[in-house]
């Protein structure tokens, strides 16, 4: 949980997160998803549905398995 929360942080602290995975926006909230596994989730303006799943996606991608969803 731990390497979740400093996910958290290093997203929250990182005004440019959004261009860095090549997706326009600025992260209004993290959030923690932790149901039996751990994983992260970013609430981007104008992104929502499929498109959310595929930010998970690329987020848990460049983590290189930090996080299993």
């Amino acid at each position: 949980m731990r390497k979740a929360e400093e996910l958290v942080k290093k997203v929250l602290e990182c005004k440019s997160f959004g261009k860095e995975l090549g997706i326009s926006g600025t992260p209004a909230m993290a959030i923690i998803l932790s149901k039996g596994s751990v994983g992260i989730g970013l609430v981007i303006e104008g992104y929502w549905g499929r498109d959310m799943r595929k930010l998970i996606e690329k987020i848990v991608t460049r983590e290189s398995g930090l996080f299993k969803l």
